[in-house]
């Protein structure tokens, strides 16, 4: 499974970036919606992708991954404590 789409210039904008974390995430949790206790099973898959969306973001611009969490945290809709 990729998160990430070939672009010619090889880049994408953190706009792309993020709604394609999101929209594996969505997908991921549409196909196992019908499962019992998904929601508890898929957390440790979310968090990891999390971190990973995280990082990536940190990787770009030369930043920490604290930073970096602490700017996103008001902007994207996620339970983050540093």
């Amino acid at each position: 499974m990729e998160f990430c789409f070939f672009q010619p210039n090889g880049q994408l904008s953190d706009a792309e970036i993020i709604s394609t974390y999101n929209a594996e995430l969505r997908g991921i949790e549409n196909y196992y919606a019908l499962a019992m206790d998904v929601k508890r099973k898929l957390n440790k898959l979310f968090y990891v992708a999390h971190y990973s969306l995280f990082k990536t973001l940190a990787a770009r611009h030369n930043n920490t991954l604290k930073r970096i969490i602490i700017q996103l945290r008001d902007k994207l809709w996620l339970p983050v404590h540093v």
